[in-house]
């Protein structure tokens, strides 16, 4: 027991040692470096994997390529081609970068990666601006891109969450400095990358009230108004009217999850950041904030904005990557808690100058416990091996092959892509005519077997809002696709490929199988 004393005593005193807080200050401003550099390497390593590696990834690049050769981004759904429910943005700077690096994944994760490394950049110099602290905004921008591992490596997925948390930053920085109309033109571009924001840029917008300066807000919100209306409008008229149909409409079908409501305070927020939400609770607690100014309301009103609306977006089913930017806001009011903090401390206000390495040793801890290995995130060489064998189990099937949730990967194996299964799935949750539509379309092709093969992720189960088990009773016969025995840690992957039964008797079925797999024929000959 003295001997446990003994070194917290030591501790303790090296703690209130003048080179202590050198000592911590570097420490967090290596560790900060290291997770971003952690981030850089593991993209590097990925960025050019032929296959997606998150299922949505076939999907976008399936519209970017349509974008990129002049087809409509929005189309009536079809068998072949039904858009996500995303605004446009995105797939429009992916398919200017085509130009460059080609129709291919490259594209779709250096605009999601390079944005994910000018989010960190902007967030370390928001922190600077509202603090003159570099240290917090280091601190702030490094915790961000620690989070790598608990949001399971969306940073640079090809999808449109990173180019939207770099614009989303960027409104609220242009909100809190810069003039009205400019902050209007960054949120319009941040809505038309991801719809959800529309009303809290609303919100936001109305922080620019001043009963000195009542145009301000007038402007802003007039500005933001048109603007948005505007953009709707021309998306609108070039698409026919199908911007709105998936931009609008089929939002509505998303179901809400009690359980993901509830856990929303503790398993969402608490578990990645509870050191940062300490902070943050320690400086309002016990530093003086003036309730009056436009800086308190600015960060109160949009702290009791976002907390809601994520909350409601977690408990509507909404995964990691829906929740970077409730992330990204509580890092930001984490570096003003911790640059006051520690102001307050040095000035003898709170507690004395020990406390600040008291506080940094904090920092590192919450830091440190987010570190992670990038093996979890790369491709082994058994994973590739899988998917080109796959490609080549596609490739050997005569004819149209369905591959329901990576449709470029029927691409890179010659066949046609078609509807990928999320966005279907998004168009059937919706209802209405278009659904009926859709699904009596895809009736007529299943039990006339237009396809030679179907690839499924899942289950039947999985498939049967828009499949019914008659319509997949056309496809008794069951190969497992490769890869299926070695499951892939960061999405969904092709387990079956299903065959009409004239593929026992063709010997079609028996070709494509695995070595030492044999295809299962579930009522055939009957």
């Amino acid at each position: 027991m003295e001997a446990v004393e003994t070194r917290w005593e030591r501790m303790w005193a090296w703690l209130r040692g003048a080179q202590a807080e050198r000592v911590l200050r570097g420490l967090v401003v290596v560790l900060a470096a290291f997770f971003v550099a952690l981030f850089v390497y593991t993209v590097a390593r990925r960025l050019r994997y032929p296959y997606d590696l998150e299922w949505v990834e076939s999907g976008v690049l399936a519209a970017v390529a349509r974008v990129a050769h002049g087809q409509p981004l929005y189309a009536k759904p079809t068998l072949d081609y039904v858009p996500f429910l995303y605004a446009p943005l995105y797939f429009y700077v992916c398919a200017w970068v085509t130009k460059l690096t080609g129709v291919n994944f490259l594209a779709l994760r250096l605009v999601s990666a390079v944005s994910a490394l000018a989010t960190q950049g902007l967030l370390m110099l928001y922190v600077w601006r509202e603090t003159r602290s570099w240290l917090a905004g280091i601190a702030s921008a490094g915790i961000f891109a620690s989070l790598y591992l608990f949001i399971e490596g969306w940073f640079d997925i090809g999808r449109v969450d990173s180019l939207f948390l770099l614009l989303f930053l960027l409104a609220i920085y242009c909100t809190r400095f810069q003039h009205p109309l400019v902050a209007a033109v960054v949120w319009v571009l941040a809505f038309q990358t991801k719809q959800s924001v529309l009303p809290i840029a609303a919100i936001f917008l109305l922080t620019y009230w001043d009963r000195k300066k009542p145009m301000r807000v007038v402007m802003a919100l007039g500005a933001y108004a048109v603007l948005a209306w505007a953009s709707i409008a021309w998306m609108n008229h070039v698409s026919s009217g199908w911007y709105r149909f998936y931009v609008f409409g089929t939002v509505k079908g998303l179901p809400a999850a009690a359980r993901l409501a509830v856990l929303y305070p503790g398993e969402t927020l608490l578990r990645p950041l509870a050191i940062a939400f300490a902070v943050i609770a320690a400086a309002a607690l016990l530093t003086s904030v003036s309730l009056r100014s436009r800086k308190t309301a600015f960060y109160a009103v949009g702290s009791a904005v976002l907390y809601t609306a994520f909350w409601f977006v977690r408990a509507h089913r909404g995964s990691g990557n829906t929740m970077e930017a409730i992330y990204l806001w509580t890092l930001l009011l984490f570096g003003m808690a911790l640059a006051r903090l520690i102001a307050a401390m040095r000035s003898g206000e709170l507690g004395g100058a020990v406390w600040v390495n008291v506080l940094l040793l904090a920092v590192i801890f919450q830091m440190v416990s987010q570190v992670y290995g990038p093996g979890v995130f790369l491709i082994s060489p058994v994973e590739r091996a899988d998917r080109d064998n796959f490609q080549e189990q596609i490739r050997a099937i005569p004819g149209d092959v369905y591959v329901v949730n990576h449709s470029w990967d029927a691409v890179l194996a010659g066949k046609q892509a078609h509807a990928e299964g999320e966005a279907v799935g998004a168009v059937v949750d919706a209802g209405g005519a278009e659904s009926a539509v859709f699904k009596a379309e895809m009736r007529r092709a299943m039990m006339g077997r237009q396809f030679a093969a179907i690839a499924i992720d899942g289950g039947y189960r999985d498939y049967e809002k828009w499949l019914t088990p008659e319509e997949l009773a056309e496809y008794p016969v069951h190969v497992a696709a490769w890869g299926s025995e070695n499951p892939r840690v960061l999405t969904s992957q092709p387990v079956e490929i299903l065959l009409p039964c004239s593929a026992i008797a063709n010997g079609l079925a028996a070709k494509i199988a695995m070595p030492g797999s044999t295809p299962v024929a579930d009522g055939c000959g009957k």
